[in-house]
């Protein structure tokens, strides 16, 4: 995960501590969620065309 991405889950998390409200405590977790699946998914493609690169049959 990258710093850009870590500091803006602990925004997330400083607001979830400090909002009184379930529905945007509940809409603040969703974006946690959301940030964490797309490094997830960043991750998995960087892997993916380092897979293909030294795969040799594929070029």
């Amino acid at each position: 995960m990258n710093e850009n991405n870590q500091w803006l889950l602990q925004q997330l998390d400083d607001l979830i501590k400090n909002e009184p409200q379930y529905e945007q405590r509940a809409l603040l977790e969703g974006l946690k969620k959301i940030i964490n699946e797309q490094d997830l998914r960043l991750e998995q493609l960087q892997n993916e065309i380092d897979g293909r690169l030294w795969n040799h049959d594929q070029w």
